[in-house]
């Protein structure tokens, strides 16, 4: 469970930095590596032991053949992650540091919102523990949150939809302070927070 969890988001955390280029470089073709990506490591979690099974997983995505049809300047952006991975790889990796890192890049940016929104609650948005989950069947929401725990929640899933939600961790977390944890808008419905 724990390689699975690492492999995640090591490989989020490698390919993360380039979306932008690689979506300039590929012609709007990143979903298509993504999806790749999510479809490779989908089919290979329940045979992870360690964090380096991370690099012939990122293999099989460059062995298809769609990926292989990519532009030159996409081919140069999938060489940046490949080296990206081969460096983290390299020494110990702990998923937690990018979960707790986009954590703390959330609620930075819901404090920067309220600084530059002048609503002070937003300001002193309270930054709350996260409690991970193991959800293999991916049947349960990737993030939750309680304000009766008083904690924000992300499942390890062993789905395809998985990496998605580990590519934009931030603002899965930005989701649920906005929409779960921080005090009612009085001026929306019972049944909206934000």
């Amino acid at each position: 469970m724990r390689a699975q969890f690492d492999v995640l988001l090591i490989l989020a955390e490698c390919i993360a930095p380039s979306l932008a280029t690689l979506s300039l470089a590929s012609s709007g073709d990143w979903q298509t590596v993504i999806g790749v990506a999510a479809d490779a490591l989908a089919s290979q979690t329940l045979q992870v032991k360690s964090v380096s099974n991370a690099i012939p997983i990122w293999n099989r995505v460059l062995l298809d053949l769609g990926i292989a049809n990519l532009t030159l300047a996409a081919k140069s952006v999938l060489d940046t992650i490949t080296q990206r991975l081969a460096n983290e790889v390299s020494v110990p990796f702990q998923g937690e540091k990018r979960l707790v890192r986009m954590h703390h890049t959330a609620v930075d940016w819901i404090r920067g919102l309220g600084v530059r929104r002048n609503i002070s609650v937003l300001q002193a948005a309270k930054e709350y523990p996260i409690r991970v989950h193991y959800n293999p069947d991916g049947n349960d929401y990737c993030a939750s949150s309680s304000l009766f725990a008083n904690e924000i929640g992300w499942n390890l899933q062993l789905v395809q939809r998985a990496l998605y939600g580990a590519l934009i961790l931030d603002m899965l977390f930005e989701h649920e302070y906005l929409s779960h944890m921080l005090p009612r808008n009085d001026y929306l419905s019972r049944d909206r927070r934000g």
